[in-house]
């Protein structure tokens, strides 16, 4: 039996329509949102790492730096990434030129079955002096 609500709606055939609609919404909604915060995060650490290879080439190309001390620098900014990205991060010099070089690279978060391709961030900047 049918009865009428306060506000003239009608009540009890399609009582529970809402729980199910909910249901049918709320996964796909939650795969957008997971999907756009991969993205976004991806975005984000991407752009923090290619500022950090320009960052370690300026550094690696200063006249009183060593090779290790730019390799070292190079690998602090990895090692603050977490483990899920897989990154490495390297400083050298060009050899023959004179250029400081430093390679960053890192694994992308992947959504469902896509899986991207490592990223590799290249970055130079010319020497003060010849090393």
């Amino acid at each position: 039996m049918l009865r009428s609500s306060p506000f003239g709606k009608r009540v009890g055939a399609d009582a529970g329509s809402a729980v199910a609609e909910f249901a049918l919404i709320a996964v796909p909604l939650c795969l957008v949102f997971a999907a756009a915060m991969a993205y976004c995060l991806n975005v984000y650490v991407d752009s923090t790492l290619r500022f950090e290879a320009i960052a370690a080439a300026r550094f690696a190309a200063l006249a009183d730096v060593s090779a290790s001390e730019a390799t070292a620098r190079a690998a602090a900014k990895c090692s603050a990434l977490p483990a899920v990205f897989a990154s490495r991060c390297s400083a050298t010099w060009q050899a023959g030129e004179s250029v400081a070089v430093s390679e960053f690279s890192y694994q992308p978060l992947g959504f469902l079955a896509l899986q991207p391709k490592r990223v590799i961030i290249n970055a130079s900047a010319p020497l003060e002096i010849a090393k």
